[in-house]
């Protein structure tokens, strides 16, 4: 009788527990040896603050980690570059929050570790970003944004 118990409570307590994710990600991607942002990633990243915005306006902290292959010109220059390019969009999008963390170290990874999904595209930067809920806001509120990875 117990387990059936415990077993309705985290049934039904389950969904609640994700509408409080306070946290969202998204990859931009990049073309082989390039720090420019394609319109399309930029597209994507202009859509995606937006809908971060509308959801989860009590910004905490945004953190950038910058990536790039093995095969590369200069990687670890490169990975700087895609990471300055994507924090200049950013502030040009008003993406900002009071803590913005910079990576220290530019992953360099070698091609095709990720396999071919194309969210594990190594040549990228990764964005986190961190509201201020669900301690400043009421978690029914919350609307849920869809997978961005």
């Amino acid at each position: 009788m117990k387990i059936n118990y415990l077993a309705w409570v985290l049934l039904i307590a389950a969904p609640l527990s994700f509408a409080c994710q306070s946290g969202r990600s998204i990859d931009v991607l990049f073309d082989k040896n390039s720090s420019d942002i394609s319109a399309i990633e930029l597209e994507k990243l202009t859509n995606w603050t937006h809908e971060v915005k509308q959801a989860l306006p009590d910004a905490e902290s945004i953190a950038l980690g910058a990536n790039a292959e093995t095969g590369e010109d200069e990687p670890i220059i490169l990975g700087r570059r895609r990471e300055a390019a994507v924090s200049m969009a950013l502030k040009k999008l008003d993406f900002t929050a009071p803590i913005f963390y910079e990576a220290e170290k530019v992953y360099v990874v070698r091609h095709g570790t990720y396999g071919s999904d194309p969210y594990g595209d190594v040549k990228r930067v990764e964005i986190d970003y961190q509201s201020a809920c669900p301690r400043s806001c009421v978690c029914s509120y919350v609307k849920i944004i869809g997978p961005t990875r």
